[in-house]
């Protein structure tokens, strides 16, 4: 997610899309797909690292 989404976000910086109703530039929407993918994974991140914890405690 994180690197497709880039990909996308610089294409739609050099279309120059524009939102019709927002008026806003199509590549600060898209920014939404990168983000997300770096939420993944620090969410995933963070459940490995408990995960770890709970099975040595026990």
């Amino acid at each position: 997610m994180i690197y497709g989404g880039n990909i996308v976000v610089e294409k739609a910086q050099h279309v120059g899309q524009i939102s019709p109703v927002l008026k806003w530039p199509m590549d600060k929407v898209y920014w939404v797909m990168p983000a997300s993918g770096l939420i993944l994974v620090w969410y995933s991140v963070m459940n490995i690292i408990d995960n770890y914890r709970k099975r040595n405690f026990h």
